[in-house]
């Protein structure tokens, strides 16, 4: 193959993948908002659960919420951060901790909480902040 027509296909392919990720990215923020828009019709009262962020620079963290009572988590995102919407009153949320840092033998070491199951209790009106608390090993959900 001519190494001429290599520099005009791989930047071509190089556009078509951004594009495919741009609308589809695009398509998913909709859906999410579709769904939480829903969420929102169904439970007027519901109330706002902002979630521990994920990051790290050595040691990365991530909190996955995998579902509130055993429905898939409505999704929010504004100014102040991102979290999921919860219905007042008692609330089941499945949900897992992990940790990851750079290993002495292996490449990387991950530590998790695998999936557990948190009851906690929400009122109207109220913001809340869920995190996981590293001294005490625990999921908290504290008013934010």
């Amino acid at each position: 193959m001519d190494f001429n027509k290599l520099f005009i296909i791989y930047p071509l392919m190089l556009v078509l993948v951004a594009i495919f990720w741009f609308f589809s990215s695009r398509r998913n923020k909709s859906k999410q908002e579709d769904y939480a828009a829903k969420f929102l019709k169904r439970f007027p009262n519901a109330v706002k659960i902002y979630t521990q962020r994920s990051g790290g620079f050595i040691v990365s963290y991530n909190l996955q919420i995998y579902s509130v009572n055993d429905e898939l988590p409505a999704a929010f995102s504004d100014e102040q951060g991102s979290g999921f919407y919860c219905k007042t009153g008692k609330n089941i949320i499945e949900v897992e901790y992990s940790t990851t840092r750079p290993g002495v033998i292996y490449r990387t070491v991950t530590k998790s909480t695998g999936a557990t199951k948190i009851e906690v209790e929400t009122k109207a009106g109220e913001n809340y902040f869920f995190y996981f608390d590293k001294d005490t090993n625990s999921f908290k959900l504290d008013i934010k």
